[in-house]
């Protein structure tokens, strides 16, 4: 009974694992893009960033997986933020990050900066938010819309007579 719990903690322990466990030495006993880490004596994606590509070039050293990011300070130009949850650099995780330019909402769905995720988002002469943009009118915020132009194109957004 004690032999057959010891194997099925070890099948798990190898089924929890991305690529099969290899016993090594030396990184030469290990895969093409394989490291090994001589304090375990198993095969591992990378113990640091040398060992990652240019397209994940972060080790993430407590899964030793290579990614995109761990920190805001690995990503930069119009995705300065890590997006912690999938490793990957976004424009933004909150409101805050999004300081340039009108785009000033940061639509947490697709991480983005836009300029409303709703009509709230927006006032004045574009009271109505379509599509991450605050345009005069849409099919259900038509009140910009009044004499002598009362009537709402829904398609170009403006309010026309």
């Amino acid at each position: 009974v004690v032999l057959f719990i010891v194997v099925i903690i070890l099948v798990i322990l190898y089924l929890g694992k991305s690529t099969p466990a290899v016993k090594c030495t030396s990184s030469s006993q290990c895969s093409t893009g394989q490291v090994c880490d001589t304090n375990t004596g198993f095969c591992e994606q990378c113990l640091t960033n040398t060992n990652c590509p240019a397209t994940a070039p972060v080790c993430n050293t407590s899964n030793h997986q290579c990614v995109k990011c761990l920190a805001n300070t690995d990503c930069s130009g119009t995705t300065p933020i890590c997006q912690t949850s999938t490793n990957t650099c976004v424009a933004c995780n909150a409101n805050s990050d999004c300081t340039t330019g009108v785009n000033t909402v940061c639509n947490t769905s697709t991480h983005t900066c836009t300029q409303c995720n709703g009509d709230s988002d927006c006032s004045g002469a574009a009271p109505a938010c379509s599509g991450g943009t605050c345009v005069q009118c849409t099919a259900s915020n038509h009140t910009a819309c009044v004499t002598p132009t009362p009537n709402c194109n829904t398609t170009a957004h403006i309010c026309t007579v």
